[in-house]
């Protein structure tokens, strides 16, 4: 008598197991063969998930101020307030610090003779007023001594003011993006651009929506912003969505703002924006989107049942590259196939290797 017996044979090059089964019968019969799939498994959760538009977009500063000479005179560059050196591209300044400084003796000279000419007219209007005051004068004598006055007054005011366009300063607190190159004493022409101020402690990322998108994107909406020069992600908001097309990109132009208190962030950088569009509040089951293959035209997952692995359809919902939302198919503790999944079939057996939350 022929004795058959069963042969547990294990191909490890593919991590599966294959048991061999004789079947009824006489020598002939064909061993049936099936395979044990080890697989790694996660338990179906509640969680919160966000639907997320991912465009691209380059930063900007959120006030840029171009300081240009607006009288002309000799240059003077002071140091940097706390050290040695002069102000260099780069260097942060406060609102109100000295820049440089325009000497300009005509607009000196002009403030001291306007200043004398003020206190002439004054004088002469006091002595006026005094006549008048015993009807020594008309009326019309003393109004032509206080217009003088007030002319003196607003010749000195202007001046003054024409002075203080000697002194460069900051008219926001910011980064100085530019410095004119200029040696001390040169002389510098009206208009000629000196610096640029830009304030960046807060910063703009410039984003293109479409026709399409723009519908799904509302004022207020919570961003995030990635920049791999910086290789870091950082929470913003759109602040500002284009009511009109733009006419050259076609696109509706939308900014969005993001802190930089660390000045990590720069103008000009280019970086990702994820938008979220809507967001389902912990109160669906959500996988991995990578484990929902398609079979048979509708999208399906692998369940654990009984150590077998059940194929399952699901209706997704909210959906990004990292986890999808199931409105059905899976329900809250159900153990879901995450890796292993990609050769299973329905009702194939499985071995659970590892278990991950």
């Amino acid at each position: 008598m022929t004795r058959r017996r069963t042969t547990i044979s294990r191909w490890l090059g593919l991590g599966a197991v294959f048991v061999w089964t004789a079947g009824c019968g006489g020598s002939g019969g064909t061993p049936e063969v099936e395979i044990t799939t080890p697989v790694t498994v996660q338990e179906a959760t509640l969680q919160t998930i966000e639907d997320l538009l991912i465009t691209t977009g380059t930063l900007k500063a959120t006030e840029e101020v171009a300081l240009k000479a607006e009288v002309e005179g000799d240059i003077t560059v002071g140091p940097c307030p706390g050290t040695d050196r002069c102000l260099q591209e780069g260097d942060r300044v406060e609102k109100g610090q000295l820049i440089a400084k325009l000497v300009n003796d005509e607009l000196v000279n002009r403030v001291q003779a306007a200043e004398k000419n003020k206190q002439d007219a004054r004088n002469e209007l006091t002595r006026i007023e005094k006549l008048w005051s015993n009807g020594d004068v008309s009326d019309a004598e003393l109004e032509k001594a206080r217009l003088k006055f007030e002319q003196a007054e607003i010749e000195l005011e202007n001046v003054q003011i024409q002075l203080e366009k000697t002194e460069i300063r900051a008219p926001i607190g910011g980064v100085l993006s530019f410095l004119a190159e200029v040696v001390e004493g040169e002389h510098i022409p009206i208009g000629m651009d000196l610096a640029t101020v830009m304030r960046y402690d807060q910063v703009l990322a410039s984003v293109s929506l479409s026709n399409r998108d723009v519908e799904r994107v509302q004022k207020g909406a919570k961003v995030y912003i990635t920049s791999l020069a910086v290789d870091k992600t950082v929470e913003a908001e759109v602040l500002r969505i284009s009511p009109t097309v733009d006419p050259t990109t076609r696109a509706f132009e939308t900014e969005v703002l993001l802190d930089n208190t660390e000045g990590e962030f720069k103008p000009g950088m280019f970086v990702k924006a994820e938008i979220v569009t809507a967001t389902n509040e912990g109160q669906t089951v959500v996988i991995p989107t990578r484990i929902i293959v398609t079979r048979g035209n509708e999208d399906v997952v692998f369940i654990v049942k009984e150590q077998r692995a059940e194929r399952r359809p699901v209706e997704i919902g909210i959906s990004n590259k990292d986890y999808t939302e199931i409105k059905r198919g899976v329900e809250p503790d159900e153990m879901v196939i995450i890796e292993g999944f990609q050769t299973l079939r329905h009702d194939s057996r499985i071995r659970i290797r590892a278990q991950t939350s």
